[in-house]
This record gives C-alpha cells, structure tokens and sequence, in this order.
C-alpha cells in the first residue's frame, strides 16, 4: 500500500489519478500506510488528483487528515488543489479548504495567470468567491488571466450582483477598465445581463469603466442597456453623450433608438433624439425598412391624437387597418373571377392596367379584351404568384 514508482506515484495518488473513485476511498481507510502526503515527479498528490478529477467525496475524505495531505502543494503548472477544486466548481470540497486559509494558498497564481478568485466567479460559485474576499490583500482582485478576463469580469458575465459589488469595494484593484478578447467590459456585461446596482456602482467612475467601449458584437453598454430596458441606466449613461456612441450600430443593425422605442423607454428616446437623427440612422441598419414603417407609423398616430376630431380620423384609420387586413387574406386564397376556382395566380393587362385574379386555364380564354373594362388589349404580360 505504501509502494512509490519510478514515477514518485503511490497506489492512491494513481487512483486519484485514474479516477477510481472506490479504491481510493478503501485507500483513505488507512491514512498511515497509503502515504497521503507523498509528492509525485510533478509535483502532484493525491489530494491534487482527486479535485482535479472532480472525486469530491475522495477529495473530502482526504481533508479530514488536513495535516497530512499537503493542503498546500504547489505543482509545476503553479497549481494548488484550491485553484483544481475552483476550475472543476467543487463548491464544498473548495468551502473545506478555505478553512485553512493560511495554508491553502489564496494568492496562488498558475501558468495561465488563473487564480482561485477568477475561477470561482467564473465558475458562479458565490460562497466560495465571498470567502476568498475576505481576504482582500491575499486573493489577487487585480489578476488579469490569459484571456484578459479578472473575477471583476466573470462576475459581472454570471450575473454574480453580489460578488461584482463586493469587488467594487476595492475600485483601485478590480481593474474595472479591462478589456477581455472579444472586447468585453465589466460595464458592458453588467449592461447586458440586466445587473443595474453594478452598472451604477461602476457608473461612479466614467473615466475609468470605459463608457465608450465597443465589442466585438458592435454593441456598446447603451446599447445593451437599452436592450434590456434599464431605462435609469441608460439615462446615467447619457449624461456622457460624447463618450457612450449614442450613433452606434452593432452587427445586427440595431442602435440604442431603435432599442429604446421597442421597450418603450421614452425618456431615453427622447434624450437621443436630441443628438441623431432617426431616419438617417436607421439608412445604416439591416432591418431599417422595418423599424422606418414602425416609425412612421407612431409618429402619425401621434399627429392624429393631437388634431381637432381625432376620433373620427381615428375611427377611419382602424378601418383602413380592417380593409388591408381582408385584402391581405383574399390575396392569400384568391378565386378565379371567370371560373370561380380556386387559384394562386394574377395576370397584369397591359394596355388598360388591371390586375386581374384569373386561374391558369382561364387565361388562354382571354380573346384581347380586358373582362372588366372591355378595352382591348394585345398582351398579358407576366404572371405573377400572389
């Protein structure tokens, strides 16, 4: 049982190892003879393995014996089982180490610049990211990883209020103007996943959270504020018109405008309407024909609303709404005017104009003569699908 390999290993570091779940536990039965202590070539033991495996009941059974099995081993990757537990979300297994906090390492960084804190709010485990805080000068609030993402950055992407403003207490330290790969902020994530106490909490720092930052999606923190109707946000945000690109169009063609008048936020609509012009702006977008008829469409009813007999003008809008609407349906199922059949297919009358619903048979009975006007008439031309 207390065999070591050419490799450093013992028989419960390798099923650590292997994830042998069962053997391991039958190992861990005898704490003097399976050498839970031991170090393998890398720098690895059995306590590592087993978080690293995702073995919680193992990792568990292991820290009963916490002055034995190495709590704080360091391995060549500059990993400790902290940093494993966090990586692999085992939030008890994690809660049990930081009973140790002075020998599990908090301020380990690994090979990728990782840290505990980082992969705990990445992982959205709030205990374990609000334990580790309450060591503010050990846990590295201000690591950057490989990615450039902090645990400023993963909180505010996992929705993490609490977190986010827990590491909002230390402004100087969180890096709140980081800037991840794909162009990502705290502020915009915040924005984006509706956290509006975080985004005023970062708010209280224009020059610093990077109001103007444009991602890789083209969308900016107005944008996403609008588009998740945080209509006090969005003010906050448009007191800086000259920094938040209030004239913004991101890769789907939507603005903030276009954002603000879906959700109705009309304060915001109008604020913005003071620095662009709709229309203009909408020429930018994909989707412009769509939201130019929506436009126009809101800003008759409301010259209607404010003109003399306005219910009446009213009353004859919902009409013509009535007659589109059955035009639209008998577009849709259409009869031939000569047969009375069934038919999907119109045909244009070139000299006297008319378009006229007449099933494929009937066409070929048409002898120069429109059967609605009895003009003559040469040619169809074009048959065209309803």
């Amino acid at each position: 049982m207390d065999q070591v390999d050419i490799d450093d290993n013992t028989g419960l570091i390798y099923a650590c190892m292997k994830g042998l779940k069962d053997v391991a536990l039958e190992l861990v039965k005898h704490p003097s003879e399976c050498k839970m202590d031991q170090v393998n070539d890398e720098g690895n033991t059995a306590l590592m393995w087993a978080c690293y495996n995702n073995m919680k009941e193992v990792a568990l059974e292991l820290l009963k014996y916490p002055d034995i099995c190495k709590i704080d081993q360091v391995n060549t990757y500059g990993n400790t089982a902290l940093v494993y537990t966090c990586t692999k979300g085992l939030k008890e297994v994690a809660l049990e180490l930081l009973k140790y906090p002075d020998r599990c390492k908090i301020d380990r960084v690994n090979y990728r610049n990782e840290t505990a804190l980082i992969w705990a709010c990445c992982k959205g485990m709030k205990e374990v990211a609000l334990e580790l805080l309450k060591y503010p000068d050990r846990c590295k609030i201000d690591q950057v990883n490989y990615k450039n993402d902090t645990a400023l950055i993963w909180a505010c992407c996992k929705d993490n209020t609490e977190v986010a403003l827990e590491l909002l207490k230390y402004p100087d330290r969180c890096k709140m103007d980081q800037v991840t790969d794909n162009g990502n902020t705290a502020l915009i994530l915040a924005c984006d996943t509706g956290m509006k106490e975080v985004a005023f909490e970062l708010l209280k720092y224009p020059d610093r959270c990077k109001i103007d930052q444009v991602n890789d999606e083209g969308d900016t923190a107005l944008i996403l504020t609008c588009n998740t109707g945080m209509t006090e946000v969005a003010l906050e945000l448009l007191k800086y018109p000259d920094k938040c690109k209030i004239d913004q169009v991101d890769n789907d063609g939507e603005t903030a405008l276009i954002w603000a008048r879906n959700k109705g936020m009309k304060e915001v609509v109008n604020i913005i309407n003071q620095y662009t012009n709709f229309v203009e702006t909408l020429k930018s977008t994909q989707s412009s024909t769509h939201f130019l008829r929506q436009y126009i469409n809101v800003q008759l009813t409301e010259r209607i609303n404010q003109l003399p007999n306005r219910e009446e003008l009213k009353q004859r809008q919902k009409e013509l709404s009535n007659i589109e609407e059955k035009i639209k349906k008998l577009s849709k199922n259409s009869e031939c005017m000569m047969c009375c059949e069934n038919t999907t297919n119109n045909v244009f009358l070139q000299k006297c104009k008319h378009m006229l619903c007449i099933c494929s048979e009937c066409v070929t009975k048409i002898d120069k003569m429109c059967p609605l006007c009895k003009t003559s008439t040469d040619i169809i031309t074009g048959c065209y699908v309803v």
